[in-house]
């Protein structure tokens, strides 16, 4: 009868150590790494998630990287167009069908799992995904644009506590806070923080201008430009005459991307800043006792509209682990997922429900949320918005009359569109 007290064999002990490495390796070789591309401002939560999900699905990794906001469109195309793309991308929802119709995405489709129910999205995200009847992106986040103001500033120049409500509000509103405070014949402080730099920057903040006057950007069946009727160019020209012609801007405007004007802000440079819901989180951590409130868009005539932003994660065209992906998808559109992961708001309707986003300061932007606009979904969207930004800049640096910018922006796209 076997001794329990001896000691195991040194040949039963190497056995035993050989099959539990043997077994370690196999797990290991057994897990598929996805890639995931993300932006960087959300690195700390996307680490927390793949976290938890990794406890949940041992057999799968993820491997993410975490870029930069500036170059981002550029990289992703590059990197899509690439041997070695990643498998999952963040994408703005303008770049989602874009990127789709370039070819750089594949379908979710195939991928969905059983129950899945795309009326969990908010309808205006979810179109930004379906491309040719087909779907290349799941939303999870919604971003609109609304005006955050130093109440402080205001009060010392004797404006009320409120926003600016009209395009001569805003003007009048900036005029009264751009200052010389410290006697030294130098601006101090600015009263409206214009962007000037970085495309999509721009057009979030021109387009709701042209909107809000009543112009458009394209015909309905998207075939040619309209950027050159009055109503569009009445619209850039004030845009760029609040920097160029009265100087209620920084000098640096035109080197100014949207995270530069918001640091501005919080560095109470500026009075009034178009951002946002990001910006919230920012005050509460980089100027705590920085009295601001938000507000929705000044209107032209009766009409505040901002464009309907936001972000879809999609599979690349080239993805090597496309099933592994869509179980790391089902997990993250989760609505306590999506609820923690949007730097903004959801694009998932139940994490709206989230205590989060009760917070008074964010009603500016909810308010807005009754008041959007979507940008034109074509593949083209990319170029266009570049010929568009381009032009703008021409405006601001005065090379060109907005006229002139708006009538060569719409030759230009009506090339693009007829490709």
């Amino acid at each position: 009868m076997p001794n329990p007290n001896r000691p195991l064999s040194r040949k039963l002990f190497v056995t035993i150590a050989v099959v539990a490495l043997c077994s370690a390796f196999m797990v290991v070789q057994a897990q598929t790494t996805v890639r995931w591309l993300a932006g960087e401002w959300g690195q700390e939560r996307a680490l927390a998630l793949i976290e938890q999900f990794e406890a949940e699905n041992p057999d799968i990794r993820i491997e993410a990287d975490f870029a930069p906001w500036d170059g981002l469109e550029q990289r992703m195309l590059v990197t899509l167009r690439g041997a070695s793309p990643p498998d999952l991308v963040d994408v703005t929802n303008t770049w989602n069908i874009s990127f789709a119709g370039l070819g750089l995405l594949q379908p979710l489709d195939p991928y969905l799992w059983d129950g899945f129910d795309s009326d969990v999205f908010y309808p205006t995200n979810w179109e930004t995904t379906q491309h040719g009847g087909q779907t290349y992106g799941l939303p999870f986040r919604t971003d609109v644009l609304a005006l955050v103001y130093n109440r402080n500033m205001l009060a010392e120049v004797g404006l009320p506590d409120r926003g600016p409500d009209t395009w001569d509000e805003l003007l009048e509103f900036s005029q009264a806070l751009t200052r010389d405070t410290t006697g030294d014949g130098q601006i101090d402080t600015y009263g409206w923080g214009s962007v000037g730099s970085n495309a999509s920057n721009v057009i979030f903040r021109v387009l709701p201008l042209i909107w809000q006057n009543g112009g458009r950007v394209l015909s309905d069946d998207n075939s040619h430009s309209l950027l050159h009727e009055p109503e569009a160019v009445e619209a850039v020209q004030f845009y760029a005459d609040l920097f160029a012609e009265h100087g209620v801007a920084p000098a640096s405007t035109m080197s100014n991307n949207a995270q530069e004007v918001d640091r501005l802000f919080i560095n109470r440079r500026i009075g009034i800043n178009m951002t946002g819901p990001w910006i919230v989180p920012q005050l509460r951590a980089q100027a705590p006792d920085l009295d601001f409130a938000t507000a929705p868009m000044v209107r032209r005539h009766d009409e505040r509209t901002v464009a309907m932003g936001g972000w879809n994660i999609a599979l690349a065209r080239n993805a090597g682990q496309p099933e592994a992906a869509a179980r790391f998808l089902e997990f993250f559109i989760r609505p306590e997922n999506v609820a923690y992961y949007t730097e903004t708001l959801p694009a998932v309707r139940a994490s709206s429900e989230a205590e989060r986003f009760a917070d008074p300061a964010l009603q500016g932007f909810i308010a807005q949320l009754e008041h959007t606009h979507m940008l034109p979904l074509i593949p083209e969207w990319t170029q266009v918005q570049q010929v568009i930004f381009e032009e703008v800049q021409q405006v601001m640096f005065e090379r060109k009359s907005a006229e002139q910018a708006m009538q060569d922006a719409s030759n230009q796209i009506d090339q693009i569109l007829a490709r």
